[in-house]
């Protein structure tokens, strides 16, 4: 140990200007690294925040599509029920006219009322 200080206190002009020299490069380097990573960090948060904003507008049109979808979907069920409740009338009246024609051919002259539902 003894030996260590004497070589220290011993150390040649160039030696302890070189030794100054390599603190000072590494003081330059330390600082160089910290404010690269300050700028990797702000990337890295820029980043993120251009994720989020872009997850947003992705909800965003998934949810306006789906309201589109829903809106188209229930036109097209009441189109076809519609369509369908047509039908249906039109089998209806033709099975009322039927069900006329067979009880006048079979009850000629008697007065018979027809209603959908009553037997």
């Amino acid at each position: 140990m003894a030996d260590s200080n004497v070589r220290g206190s011993e150390m040649s002009g160039d030696a302890k200007e070189t030794s100054v020299r390599m603190d000072n490069m590494e003081q330059k380097m330390s600082s160089e690294m910290k404010k690269e990573t300050s700028a990797v960090v702000i990337r890295m948060d820029l980043k993120r925040e251009e994720m989020v904003t872009a997850v947003g507008e992705v909800k965003q049109f998934t949810v306006e599509h789906s309201k589109r979808l829903r809106q188209d979907l229930m036109e097209e069920f009441r189109e076809e029920l519609v369509a369908v409740r047509q039908q249906c009338k039109r089998h209806t009246e033709v099975v009322e006219t039927k069900v006329e024609e067979v009880t006048r051919l079979v009850l000629p002259g008697e007065a018979v009322s027809w209603h959908v539902g009553t037997v």
